[in-house]
């Protein structure tokens, strides 16, 4: 499981007895370039975080995040900055006492929140499909075998740039397993609703990686705890079939900035001013997943 700084919540100890990982999110990618980094802050510490889990749970540290992809670009792109991140990554272990690493790169190859930014473009990332397992593989090589090393990979086959049959055996070679995120599979790229989290689309995403070459004892599902909500069209019609109905426009044109048409909320959160009524229609409606007159949940 994940746990982040935005909800940093634990269940009571039954309810999380049978978690075997825990990854804190996040650290930011960049403070792994710095050669004089020596503080690894994070909104907690793993000695806090470690009781309330049962023993022998591996207390992960997340790296990256969503937008956080720049850092992992300088650190992939030579031989000299691959092994520099690395030996920040061990340096970052064993001060903390982590057990090992999530590597949230989203992601590798492009596609990323700043994917229509200069410089940034999926042409301008292409070479970090190749570089990728060779940060991996440098990693591994600094932190060692009794680490764990795991990988959050993109759910959406449009987002897989890096991870294809060429791609996955290197990737492999070094990590642990894969968190694949069945989940914002559908997204503010999107004109018409869609499961952000469904079962269909998840089984694609799953059958995508074993197809890939995954080992299926390494691919875990991901699973959402909370809400993604988007804004129906004025003239869409979504009461009689609300999957495949259209969207305002979320996305713009030109820069992917996110035209605040989208969003998501934790269930641990407090439903969002102007979501309640359209929340609880939907919650009324099927006890899901729904779309109603504001947005999807």
């Amino acid at each position: 499981m994940y746990l982040t700084g935005q909800h940093n919540v634990v269940p009571e100890q039954s309810l999380v007895e049978n978690i075997t990982e825990v990854a804190l999110a996040f650290m930011p990618s960049e403070n792994f370039n710095d050669p004089t980094q020596k503080e690894w802050s994070l909104f907690t510490t793993i000695d806090e975080v470690r009781p309330k889990f049962s023993k022998g749970t591996i207390i992960q540290v997340a790296i990256g995040g969503w937008g956080n992809t720049d850092g992992f670009s300088t650190a992939a792109k030579t031989e000299e900055s691959r092994s520099l991140f690395a030996s920040n990554v061990k340096a970052m272990l064993d001060a903390t006492g982590a057990d090992g690493i999530d590597m949230d790169w989203e992601y590798p190859g492009g596609n990323g929140e700043d994917y229509k930014q200069p410089g940034h473009l999926n042409s301008d990332k292409a070479w970090e499909i190749s570089a990728y397992p060779k940060l991996l593989a440098a990693i591994r090589s600094a932190i060692g075998p009794s680490k764990t090393i795991s990988a959050a990979v993109p759910g959406l086959p449009r987002d897989m740039l890096a991870f294809t049959p060429s791609t996955i055996p290197d990737i492999m070679a070094s990590v642990d397993y894969l968190n694949i995120m069945t989940y914002d599979l559908f997204n503010r790229r999107d004109n018409v609703t869609k499961h952000h989290t469904g079962l269909q689309l998840s089984l694609q995403a799953i059958d995508a990686y074993l197809d890939a070459g995954v080992p299926p004892e390494k691919a875990n599902v991901g699973l959402a705890f909370y809400i993604k909500w988007y804004t129906t069209a004025a003239n869409a019609s979504c009461s009689s079939d609300p999957i495949g109905c259209a969207t305002e426009l979320m996305e713009a044109p030109a820069t992917g900035a996110d035209l605040g048409k989208a969003g998501a909320f934790s269930w641990h959160d407090d439903v969002p001013e102007g979501l309640s009524a359209s929340f609880a229609r939907a919650m009324e409606w099927s006890v899901g997943e729904a779309v109603l007159d504001l947005g999807y949940t």
